[in-house]
């Protein structure tokens, strides 16, 4: 189960990055998309999440 929260974890991690950097790549734009910044919020919630309840269960 330890395994599964660490990659879970990465994913959402990996996702909120690649979302923060497109905002800074491609277009500002995407920083005005409640819909997009909602997405990118919540995979780096769940990220912390998952971190969070490795720490707290180890």
């Amino acid at each position: 189960m330890r395994l599964y929260v660490k990659v879970s974890g990465t994913l959402f991690a990996v996702l909120a990055i690649v979302h923060v950097a497109r905002i800074v790549v491609e277009n500002m734009a995407l920083a005005r998309d409640p819909a997009y910044l909602a997405l990118t919020a919540l995979a780096a919630a769940l990220s912390a999440w998952a971190f969070a309840s490795l720490r707290t269960s180890a």
